[in-house]
């Protein structure tokens, strides 16, 4: 319950144009990325979550906000990939930004309801959403990274499956 509730305030933040408040700090995002696989794994023992870390992943983020950005997309391949097909998990750290992303098999996501999704129009479908979601992650995590200065760009092909990728940046850019 405690996490709906959240998920709802979290929402409502990003549409009333408040963003998503966060607290930076130095961190290891591949501890972070690592954490949130083990996580998912316990969580979803069915699931095969595979994960390649590469590259300096040292920085001032939120620890606890990104978890739950990818948390999320990691929950979302879980639920609506194919089942026995494994989940790919891949960090970067570049120079300027840290390039994280989630890519799964299943049923091909049309370009315009991708975008729907990252931006919160999308239509919540009840009766697939289960107890502990609202359909609300994916916007919630576009939020996150949204409000450290990166953006996430989403693909889904049958030949490359669905890839949500979170780009992270170093620095925060100056306003936007």
């Amino acid at each position: 319950m405690n996490q709906m509730v959240g998920d709802l305030i979290d929402f409502a933040r990003g549409q009333f144009g408040q963003g998503m408040p966060i607290v930076r700090a130095e961190m290891d995002l591949g501890k972070v990325v690592k954490d949130t696989v083990a996580e998912i794994s316990a969580s979803y023992p069915n699931a095969r979550v595979n994960l390649d870390a590469n590259g300096e992943l040292l920085g001032n983020w939120d620890a606890t906000r990104l978890a739950q950005a990818l948390n999320n997309i990691i929950a979302n391949a879980v639920q609506h990939g194919s089942r026995g097909v494994p989940i790919n998990v891949a960090v970067q750290g570049m120079r300027d930004e840290v390039v994280l992303s989630v890519q799964n098999q299943g049923p091909v996501i049309p370009s315009e309801r991708l975008t729907d999704i990252l931006d919160g129009s999308a239509p919540t479908d009840a009766a697939s959403a289960d107890a502990e979601h609202l359909g609300l992650g994916l916007y919630i995590a576009g939020q996150v990274v949204k409000a450290h200065g990166g953006r996430i760009d989403a693909t889904s092909t049958a030949e490359s499956g669905t890839i949500f990728t979170m780009h992270v940046p170093r620095q925060q850019e100056a306003s936007r």
